[in-house]
C-alpha cells in the first residue's frame, strides 16, 4: 500500500484541501501548524487507535473531555497497482473505520506512529519490566550496516547488538494481546550494555530501528521529530539510515520535523509546509524551492556561496537576477569589492576554500578584456549595470512611464539630467530627478530589463555558471 493523496472534505481544524503524498514526505512548519496532527490523522483514517494527544477520531470509552479531531477525509491509495479511493468519517468508531479498508488492505499492513513522546511514556519499562528480559523471547542481531550506521549517528562503536521483543504481560497465554516493547543489548569495547544504561538518544535510535524492522512491505511509518534527543551531528546520518531501511523494506515514510539537518536530505517536491491560512485553519502547501522552506520555519540556511562583484550597484542587480531567474538567494552572499581587479584577485586567492565557494561576477563591459574562468562570469548585457538600465529606459520610455506611474516627459527629462554625470552617479541622479528611492527604482527597472528575451537568456546562463547549489 502507498497513500497517494488525502483530501480534506470537512474539518473544523484543516482547510478543505488536497494533500499529495509520495514514498517519502516531510512535513515542516512552526509549532501548532498540524504536523503531528496530520500523522495522527493518517493513523485514524485506517481505523487505528490514537492513545496519546493529539487525539484524532472517535473511539470507545474515550474521556468526553478529550474532544478528538473529527471530520471527513477522502483517501487515495495505491494497492496492487490499483488506485482506490475511500471516504472516511472520523466520527466513526475505530472498528467502523477499519472496516472501510477490510476488503482492500492486508491485515499485516498498517500505519505505525513512532514518536519520542511514546518513547518517554515507555521509558519506565526499561528500568522495571524490561530489565533482564527472558532470553527465550523473539530477538534479532544487528547487521553490519546497522552497526556502521550506529557509529555514524551516535559516535559509539558497537561490536555487536541484539534487540529483544518482550511482551509485558506475565501470562504467556495472554502475551499476544499486548504490544511488545524492545530491549536492547550491545557490546562496546568488550563491555555489555543494556537499555537501562543507554542515553535517551541511543534508546531513541534503537527504538526507531526496531519499529521499522517489525513492519511488513506496504506499511506506512509515521515518524514524529526524528531529531529527538540526538546531537546535531547525528541527525543527518540518522535520516539517511532511516531512508535506507525504509527503501529496503518497501515502506512509505511520512516525517514531521523541525530539523534543518533532516530537511537537507530531501528535495522541495518531497516537503510539505504546514501553516495557518487566512481563516485560521491549517493548510499544507508544496514549496517551490528550499528558500521557501527555510523561510517558513525561520531557519537560516547554510551559506554556500560568496559572490564577489565590482560595486554596490552590481550587487543590487545580481541579487535581483538570483532571486528572479535563479530562484535562490538565501544561501548566497553578494559582496562588493570595489573594482574588477579585486574581484579577479580575490577569486584566485580564495578559490581553494572547502567550506564556501567563491565566485566572481564582473560587469558586462569587461567581456572584451577579461577571459571567463571556472569561477568568473559576467552580468548580462554589454555595459556596466547602471548604463544597461539607462539604455533600456531610453529604448522603452512609454513602457517605463506606465510602470513607474510617471509621464513620458518626466522619464525623458530624468534621463537628460543624468547624462553628464559620472557613470556611478547617473542612476542615483535619475532616481533623484524622479523623486524615487534608488533601490526601488533599480528593482523595478531591473525586473523589466530581465523581461527582454536576450537579457533573460544571459541571466539564465549566469545562474547556470554557478556550481550546483
Amino acid at each position: 500500500m502507498e497513500i497517494i493523496q488525502l483530501r480534506i472534505v470537512e474539518s473544523a481544524v484543516f482547510e478543505e484541501q488536497v494533500i499529495d503524498l509520495g514514498r517519502a514526505t516531510v512535513f515542516v512548519g512552526n509549532h501548532g501548524t498540524g504536523k503531528t496532527l496530520l500523522l495522527r490523522l493518517v493513523q485514524a483514517v485506517f481505523g487505528y487507535t490514537v492513545h496519546a494527544p493529539p487525539f484524532v477520531g472517535n473511539r470507545k470509552y474515550s474521556d468526553p473531555a478529550e474532544r478528538p479531531l473529527t471530520g471527513i477525509v477522502e483517501v487515495t491509495v495505491r494497492s496492487d497497482s490499483k488506485l482506490l479511493k475511500r471516504t472516511v468519517d472520523l466520527g466513526l468508531l475505530e472498528e467502523e473505520r477499519w472496516e472501510i479498508w477490510n476488503d482492500t488492505i492486508a491485515s499485516d499492513v498498517w500505519p505505525q506512529f513512532v514518536s519520542s513522546v511514546q518513547l518517554a511514556a515507555d521509558f519506565a519499562y526499561y528500568y522495571q519490566e524490561l530489565r533482564l528480559p527472558p532470553r527465550t523471547e523473539e530477538k534479532r542481531a544487528y547487521s553490519a550496516a546497522e552497526l556502521s550506521a550506529l557509529r555514524n549517528i551516535l559516535g559509539r562503536s558497537y561490536d555487536a547488538a541484539t534487540v529483544y521483543s518482550v511482551p509485558l504481560d506475565t501470562d504467556p497465554e495472554a502475551a499476544d494481546d499486548f504490544y511488545p516493547r524492545p530491549y536492547f543489548e550491545g557490546v562496546i569495547s568488550s563491555q555489555t550494555v543494556g537499555s537501562e544504561t543507554l542515553s535517551l538518544g541511543e534508546t531513541w535510535v534503537h527504538r526507531v530501528f526496531w519499529e521499522i524492522d517489525r513492519l511488513s512491505p506496504g506499511c506506512v511509518i509515521l515518524l514524529d521529530e526524528p531529531e529527538s534527543f540526538l546531537a546535531v551531528r547525528g541527525q543527518r546520518p540518522f535520516a539517511d539510515e532511516v531512508a535506507r531501511q525504509v527503501l529496503s523494506r518497501n515502506l512509505q515514510l511520512l516525517i514531521a520535523t523541525h530539523s534543518s539537518e533532516v530537511l537537507s536530505r530531501f528535495i522541495p517536491s518531497q516537503i510539505r509546509i504546514c501553516m495557518r491560512g487566512p481563516t485560521g485553519k491549517l493548510r499544507v502547501v508544496t514549496p517551490q524551492s528550499m528558500e521557501q522552506v527555510y523561510s517558513a520555519i525561520r531557519i537560516a540556511p547554510p551559506l554556500k556561496y560568496l559572490i564577489l562583484v565590482e560595486d554596490d550597484f552590481a550587487a543590487v542587480i545580481l541579487k535581483i537576477i538570483l532571486a528572479e531567474v535563479g530562484g535562490f538567494l538565501s544561501t548566497v552572499e553578494v559582496l562588493p569589492v570595489h573594482g574588477k581587479d579585486n574581484v579577479i584577485a580575490a577569486c584566485r586567492i580564495l578559490s581553494p576554500s572547502k567550506r564556501v565557494t567563491f565566485f566572481g561576477v564582473l560587469d558586462a563591459d569587461q567581456r572584451t578584456t577579461v577571459e571567463p574562468t571556472g569561477n568568473l562570469s559576467f552580468l548580462p548585457g554589454s555595459h556596466d549595470p547602471e548604463r544597461e538600465l539607462l539604455l533600456f529606459v531610453a529604448g522603452h520610455v512609454a513602457e517605463i512611464a506606465t510602470l513607474l506611474g510617471r509621464s513620458e516627459d518626466e522619464i525623458a527629462a530624468a534621463l537628460e539630467n543624468c547624462l553628464f554625470l559620472e557613470h556611478q552617479y547617473q542612476f542615483v541622479g535619475m532616481a533623484a530627478a524622479l523623486t524615487m528611492d534608488s533601490h526601488y527604482l533599480a528593482s523595478t527597472l531591473a525586473k523589466a530589463w530581465l523581461g527582454d528575451p536576450q537579457i533573460r537568456a544571459q541571466a539564465a546562463r549566469l545562474c547556470n555558471d554557478l556550481p550546483e547549489l
